[in-house]
Formats: structure tokens, C-alpha cells, sequence
């Protein structure tokens, strides 16, 4: 296959995973699951919530 291809099918499934993850995230908002502005918070690997216990236990 010539590169353009293989550039062509991996553009094919990044737009697939983008448009499958939208609508997962409408149905678990529709759930009550996980929103995604609170994954999207995520610093360093941990949450905001440890964030702000750890800063306040430094006190």
C-alpha cells in the first residue's frame, strides 16, 4: 500500500474514535456517568480533588 493509504485509513479511524468517544460521553452524561469536564481536569494523573487535599494538608 502506498503511504498516502495507510494515512488515509489511520485519518479514517482518529475521526471514528473522535465521533464514537463524543457520543459515549452523551450516553454516560444521559447516565450519570462521568462528565467529560471533569476527565478533562485530570492534572498529572490525579484529580482535582486530591490536588486541593494535598495543598490544604500542606498548610
Amino acid at each position: 500500500m502506498p503511504p498516502k493509504t495507510i494515512l488515509f485509513y489511520i485519518n479514517i479511524l482518529l475521526f471514528a474514535n473522535i465521533v464514537l468517544s463524543v457520543i459515549n460521553s452523551g450516553i454516560q452524561s444521559i447516565a450519570g456517568g462521568p462528565s467529560p469536564s471533569a476527565m478533562g481536569e485530570q492534572i498529572n494523573g490525579e484529580s482535582v480533588g486530591e490536588n486541593l487535599t494535598k495543598s490544604s494538608a500542606r498548610k
